[in-house]
């Protein structure tokens, strides 16, 4: 499958202070590309470099196999970052017919009208763009972000001011856009339940680093099914799983937390435990997901795994 977008050691500095760092980022020709990383990570800085509003301080940038500064690579590329740029004081269609004048497309009305109900929006509404919501401007941004049938979307966000119907909405677009008209996708978004529910690929950004670039179906593989188990003592409950249960294949974290990844009866672990005068908070079989995977991988649960001989980490 071909790269849309390459970028070699990309690299952003704002005085001696590298917002991007050494990025190599691969996004593959109809991919839904869920960009992933903590507020102030990076991201919007990448995205930004990737459709041409910011310049890197070096490194390549290769989007479908050319230079980012040919118009003819520009014209494919449609683009939401951050909040729309509207005209408050006009309609949603006449901000679609002002972008579309701009990109000199000839009568656009029956486009504009498309998009607009396709988005949720009424291209006959004439309320003014200044008194919409968060949510409707979103709509209007993504909206215009598709006039004139792009090959690449890049949205930064788009999912901010949604409501959960309204979400679903946007999901369902943007999964029908990838499958029937085969756009390719990079879309960064901090809720990560959604993401997960259209994204084929992910990249996962940290201080300005590109940590791991992973597809859909090698997360599912790594996200690995385990027993949580939470006590009172969890260093005398890893003794206890070993010496007692021949339990070796766990992981001990903080606040008393215990994830066992090997096959085990949850009532002889409770069994054993309260024998030993252990208290069981919690215990239950748990599927990690998208977010769990994120939080491990960025070190917020927790910071070392297991010490005990037989326990590791799980990533």
């Amino acid at each position: 499958m071909k790269d849309v977008i390459v970028t070699q050691n990309l690299t952003k500095m704002y005085g001696d202070k590298a917002a991007v760092s050494s990025m190599d980022m691969h996004v593959k020709q109809g991919d839904i590309y869920g960009f992933i990383g903590r507020n102030g990570s990076g991201k919007s800085t990448t995205l930004k470099m990737l459709c041409g509003l910011a310049f890197p301080t070096q490194g390549s940038i290769r989007v479908f196999g050319q230079s980012l500064s040919r118009e003819s690579v520009r014209k494919r590329i449609g683009v939401l970052i951050e909040s729309p740029g509207l005209e408050g004081g006009r309609s949603a269609y006449e901000n679609m017919y002002l972008k579309a004048s701009l990109m000199g497309i000839v009568d656009p009305d029956k486009e504009i009208r498309e998009l607009l109900t396709l988005t949720g929006l009424n291209p006959d509404n004439k309320k003014l763009v200044k008194r919409y919501s968060m949510g409707m401007k979103q709509r209007l941004g993504i909206a215009m972000a598709l006039l004139g049938g792009p090959d690449l979307l890049i949205l930064d966000e788009p999912i901010n001011g949604l409501d959960p119907e309204g979400m679903n909405q946007l999901r369902s677009l943007l999964v029908d856009l990838n499958q029937k008209k085969g756009v390719t996708i990079l879309v960064s978004s901090h809720i990560l339940g959604e993401l997960s529910k259209m994204a084929t690929r992910y990249g996962i950004i940290k201080d300005g680093c590109l940590v791991k670039e992973i597809s859909k179906e090698e997360l599912s593989a790594e996200c690995k099914d385990y027993l949580y188990l939470k006590t009172s003592d969890s260093k005398m409950a890893a003794v206890l799983l070993e010496e007692k249960l021949r339990i070796r294949n766990y992981e001990v974290r903080p606040e008393g937390e215990i994830r066992i990844y090997q096959k085990a009866d949850s009532g002889q672990i409770t069994t054993v435990m309260t024998s030993a005068g252990i208290s069981v908070f919690a215990i239950y079989g748990h599927q990690q997901d998208l977010e769990g995977y994120f939080l491990d991988l960025m070190g917020k649960e927790s910071k070392t795994g297991s010490s005990k001989k037989g326990g590791r980490r799980h990533a």
